[in-house]
């Protein structure tokens, strides 16, 4: 069962073979879910989320902005609450997501740095 599409409609499984139709929120969906509803939470999961998606594509969150699903104000939430991130915690976290390569690693590590500047890119 699959929240409500947001930004993009479900994607269809087409790898694995399945007696049953299986979808996917989009990667669209699931940032700008954890950005407008958990901007204040910060929970590692999310922050390593938003990084990588970032990572991949540079303009997520502009675009993501432009949806008009999240707002500036969603964003300066979520900025002022990574200034405030408990950076001892979110280390000891990280332990638990396991990101797969050194580049991810590296990713993770610099998180709260990735988000921030992307947002600051926007000028609020």
């Amino acid at each position: 069962m699959l929240n409500e599409a947001i930004i993009n409609k479900p994607i269809k499984n087409k790898i694995l073979d399945l007696n049953y139709e299986l979808f996917y929120e989009s990667i669209e969906d699931i940032i700008a879910k954890k950005i407008k509803y958990r901007k204040q939470d910060n929970l590692t999961r999310d922050i390593f989320d938003i990084a990588m998606a970032i990572f991949f594509d540079k303009e997520i969150i502009k675009n993501l902005v432009f949806s008009r699903f999240i707002s500036f104000d969603d964003l300066e939430i979520l900025n002022s609450s990574l200034d405030r991130l408990d950076e001892k915690k979110y280390i000891l976290e990280l332990e638990k997501i396991e990101p797969q390569t050194k580049e991810f690693e590296n990713i993770a590590l610099n998180a709260k740095n990735i988000i921030q500047k992307n947002i600051k890119s926007l000028e609020i």
